[in-house]
């Protein structure tokens, strides 16, 4: 660490972590709005939205990601930046380019769009979510510049595009908490800790929180698991129960999945339960095996692949019998993120 750090910057640092990890358990970026798309079935009709959020989940996300966005705010994602590259200059070129820039970002729906990512964000926080359009204090957009756009837009396009770049920023701000925990380990080791205590994801709570007449809405197992299939972290097994659709449609119906899986404590429990053959072969096999029917691969989530200090990776392919073969690691990243999502699954409160 280079230059001298204030508590004011190691505040600024911690208030960051804080709200990215509330950031990390919105539904809106853990769950099924990962499918979030626009259909566009024909030149004429208007495109189709899939996957969009309720706009309960949007709120509760947009809570932590204002703290992050908002400039003034103690943890500004730009002030932070700031922060981290004046303790580590030779990281700075590195940290820039963790830092979302609408230049740089991906997103093919605004290429022809009347407004920037940011600009999107912005005019929705400051008419809809945040502030109710633009005052002699606050805002730059009003009501009535919102409509405009909507018009121009479409409104499913329009509300299409802010969640991209909601979900595309938000990515920005989690590779950033990366610099930041680094950041704040530096810190500690001189003696210097924030002036407050953070917020532990894992910390339980003792204050048993309901809201009244507001139920998750279908909570069972079976809808439990159609949104679990849906997390990167289950990218592997969600890819293999795919593959089990053309020989059994019955086997891949979420209730009938979500059954096999309570009684089934491990993954080759459950590919008991569910009458399938499995069979490792050499790598060039599958290749030369007429019979194969449906091929697929999976690698390591990526927090396993970092607490393992290795990433692992596989393929199995399905043959016109209904057996399976697979190769290199395939059924061992399986088998640990069977267990993972099985107590996923089993927890309660499902999270």
């Amino acid at each position: 660490m280079s230059k001298a750090v204030s508590q004011e910057d190691v505040d600024a640092v911690a208030h960051f972590v804080e709200a990215v990890q509330e950031l990390r358990r919105s539904p809106l970026l853990i769950e099924e709005y990962r499918d979030l798309r626009l259909v566009v079935r024909d030149k004429i009709a208007p495109p189709s939205p899939e996957g969009f959020p309720s706009p309960e989940h949007v709120s509760a996300m947009l809570i932590p990601f204002r703290r992050l966005w908002q400039e003034g705010d103690p943890c500004y994602f730009r002030k932070v930046v700031k922060i981290l590259k004046k303790a580590n200059p030779s990281m700075a070129s590195l940290i820039d380019s963790f830092v979302y820039s609408d230049k740089t970002a991906v997103l093919p729906f605004f290429r022809d769009a009347p407004l920037s990512p940011s600009a999107t964000i912005t005019i929705w926080l400051n008419t809809k979510y945040m502030h109710v359009g633009k005052s002699a204090s606050v805002g730059k957009y009003t009501r009535q510049d919102f409509e405009r756009y909507e018009r121009e837009m479409g409104k499913a396009r329009f509300e299409f595009c802010f969640l991209q770049a909601v979900c595309e920023v938000s990515r920005s701000f989690r590779n950033l908490e990366g610099y930041c925990r680094m950041f704040l380990t530096d810190c500690r080791e001189k003696g210097l800790n924030p002036s407050f205590t953070l917020a532990d994801a894992t910390d339980d709570d003792s204050i048993k929180r309901e809201t009244p007449g507001y139920p998750a809405p279908q909570d069972t197992p079976a809808h439990r698991l159609w949104r679990l299939r849906r997390r990167r972290r289950y990218d592997g097994i969600a890819r293999f129960l795919a593959l089990l659709e053309p020989q059994e449609k019955e086997n891949t119906d979420n209730e009938v999945l979500s059954r096999h899986i309570t009684k089934s404590a491990s993954f080759d429990d459950f590919v008991s339960s569910l009458c399938l053959r499995l069979e490792q072969v050499p790598n060039a096999y599958a290749v030369t095996d007429a019979d194969i029917t449906n091929f697929n691969g999976t690698i390591d989530a990526y927090h396993t692949a970092v607490k393992n200090m290795k990433s692992r990776r596989g393929f199995v392919a399905k043959r016109k019998d209904g057996s399976f073969l697979w190769s290199e690691d395939y059924v061992p990243i399986l088998r640990d993120q069977y267990v993972e999502l099985r107590a996923a699954l089993l927890k309660e409160p499902f999270e």
